[in-house]
């Protein structure tokens, strides 16, 4: 069953998903010489992230991913890569990220990051993803094929309201990880999980759902105003 923490505010939210992280991945490295951790574009990672990077972590060790990304530039502001690689600046040592290469055309571009993510160690320890308003998870959007489908990496055609074509891992890559831990803040996003959890509620629908379904006591969210 998914584990359901409601915290009374966003800071406080994002202080217990921070420390979360960080013990999931030090319980990590203690078990095994090199890890993987998967990150999320947007706000509130911005705000988990730094307290993630200021841990004392041993980061030649962690091999960090996205879980989705434009297909833009790193120095692009909408890339993920340039989010993460700004928010986890404050590590002690360098991060060792594994992004897509932006000027290969799409199909080339997924196979060679494909290739690239399966050298690293997998499943991820501990996966920090983000939830739209329209309860989408990664790339993952409603009423489009990758949601249901099998693919490790998919490519996807700029998706309205959604700017860039994009490359994300399907659910098959993300539901075995370790620890999957979701901020979940404001009422729209509220809202959209509500929908997601509902019983009737259509995985096509509401993307979310198909990975809360498989994945199960792996996830965590912290729910807050």
């Amino acid at each position: 069953m998914v584990v359901v923490e409601t915290l009374a505010s966003l800071d406080a939210a994002v202080a217990a998903c921070a420390a979360r992280i960080v013990a999931a991945l030090r319980a990590a490295l203690a078990e095994r010489e090199a890890v993987t951790f998967m990150v999320s574009g947007g706000q509130v990672p911005g705000r988990v992230l730094p307290l993630v990077a200021r841990a004392g972590l041993d980061w030649s060790r962690i091999a960090v991913v996205s879980s989705d990304e434009r297909v833009v530039p790193p120095e692009h502001p909408d890339s993920n890569e340039g989010t993460a690689r700004k928010a986890l600046a404050g590590a002690a040592g360098p991060i060792a990220y594994h992004g897509i290469d932006a000027a290969l055309p799409l199909d080339a571009a997924v196979a060679a990051y494909e290739t690239r993510i399966r050298a690293l160690p997998w499943p991820p320890a501990v996966a920090y993803l983000g939830i739209g308003t329209d309860a989408h998870v990664a790339s993952l959007f409603p009423d489009r094929p990758e949601i249901m489908g099998d693919a490790f990496v998919a490519a996807l055609p700029e998706t309205a309201p959604h700017k860039h074509a994009r490359i994300t891992f399907g659910i098959p890559a993300i539901r075995d990880c370790g620890e999957i831990v979701l901020v979940v803040n404001g009422p729209q996003k509220n809202a959209a999980l509500a929908a997601a959890m509902a019983p009737e509620a259509d995985p096509a629908r509401t993307p979310i759902t198909r990975l809360l379904r498989v994945a199960g006591e792996r996830v965590r969210l912290y729910v807050c105003p």
